[in-house]
């Protein structure tokens, strides 16, 4: 036996070994392993479950508190309170002061925006003419399963504004970006989408999907859409939606105090009309088919 075939079996014989003649150190990687293991998976089902409460709250404009959130996701109440409580710390989720709604928070908001740059740059500028024509705010959305997310604003100058944050959403069937949208689809894939049956907003929002067919028939004429006091009461809405790349779509809207739109509604509409066509002019030059 060479010498150091003799040193290596004595290194062998020097180190610890288990009661079943295991080495020591093979036992101590083998439960690191083990324990790496567990705490992956276990980190994949805390950021399963949080997604989950995200897209129920997505879901949920209007907020919810954590019972019905716990009661939707199937979870413990406290597992929830402890997602909701760190999903809060990173600004995913925000409490509101009244009955403890939650909804989702600015930092949700902010990478939506970031994941739309390039569109959000084209349509500022188009965006900043219609307000300092029409002198009233202009919102741009996108619209994002049965709701629409505002994702731009820039603000008119007005003394008085109808204004909306960034951030907000309102369901298709009550603002003229949803309906707008909704316009190109038959009444059986109208009810796929949103169902047959909606909460009222305001006393003027539309509660059956007969009730809102009636009220599309001039959005399938012109493609601008109206809210009529259907989101909030005194407020009155023109708008449109439309696709940029295929299946994404997006709006612009032009919110007025009720008082003021029956003396610039037909301006406003005009003038979307103007911004409407010269997108879709924009969106044909661009085409790579062309």
């Amino acid at each position: 036996m060479t010498l150091a075939a003799i040193l290596m079996s004595e290194q062998k014989s020097l180190e610890p070994k288990a009661s079943d003649g295991t080495l020591v150190g093979t036992l101590k990687m083998d439960n690191v392993a083990h324990e790496t293991e567990a705490a992956s998976t276990e980190t994949v089902g805390v950021v399963a479950r949080a997604a989950l409460v995200l897209r129920t709250l997505a879901d949920n404009p209007n907020g919810l508190s954590l019972a019905e959130i716990a009661q939707a996701v199937d979870l413990a109440r406290s597992t929830v309170q402890r997602l909701v409580s760190d999903l809060e710390r990173e600004q995913f989720v925000s409490i509101g002061a009244r009955r403890g709604q939650i909804r989702l928070g600015p930092e949700f908001i902010r990478l939506a925006q970031l994941t739309h740059p390039p569109i959000i740059e084209r349509i500022r500028p188009f965006m900043s003419r219609l307000s300092l024509e029409t002198g009233e705010t202009v919102d741009f959305s996108i619209v994002h399963g049965r709701e629409i997310l505002f994702l731009e604003q820039i603000l008119g100058h007005e003394r008085i504004q109808a204004v909306s944050r960034v951030g907000d959403r309102f369901p298709l069937y009550s603002c003229t970006v949803g309906k707008s949208y909704l316009g190109q689809f038959s009444k059986n894939q109208m009810a796929r989408i949103i169902g047959e049956k909606f909460d009222a907003l305001t006393p003027n929002t539309a509660t059956t999907l007969e009730d809102l067919l009636h009220r599309m028939d001039e959005t399938r004429k012109t493609g601008i859409s109206s809210d009529e006091e259907e989101n909030s009461m005194g407020i009155i809405a023109l708008g449109f939606a439309f696709e940029d790349r295929p299946g994404e779509w997006f709006g612009i809207s032009v919110p007025m105090p009720k008082d003021r739109a029956a003396a610039k509604r037909d301006d406003v509409e005009k003038r979307l009309i103007e911004v409407k066509t010269a997108l879709e002019e924009l969106k044909w030059a661009e085409s790579p088919s062309r």
